[in-house]
């Protein structure tokens, strides 16, 4: 069964595309990674998928259109802690962990 199935997905920055027809699909189980060089839309195209920017296109979720991605199916890690500090990824995710904690207690 496919989780997550994006299909002739375009996202937007304004009036500029960012995403021209991607297509994707993840299975039950399955963990992935996007991978490539700055500037190649992995991020515009996580934050498609969490509608954080306007999107045109097809976005399932469990084969059912939706608004709402829900919490703690899919994951995104910045490179940003990982270079600065020279983390590995488990020790940059639980400093954005403590960081995000620390925030909502404000």
């Amino acid at each position: 069964m496919s989780l997550l199935s994006l299909s002739s997905l375009k996202a937007y920055y304004g009036e500029s595309q960012a995403l021209f027809d991607v297509n994707l699909e993840i299975n039950e189980g399955e963990i992935i990674a996007l991978m490539g060089r700055n500037g190649t839309g992995k991020s515009t195209t996580v934050k498609s998928i969490f509608q954080m920017i306007p999107t045109k296109g097809k976005l399932l979720f469990s084969d059912k259109s939706t608004v709402l991605i829900p919490i703690g199916i899919i994951g995104f890690a910045w490179g940003g802690f990982y270079t600065l500090f020279q983390l590995n990824a488990i020790e940059c995710f639980g400093l954005k962990l403590a960081l995000l904690s620390f925030l909502l207690q404000l």
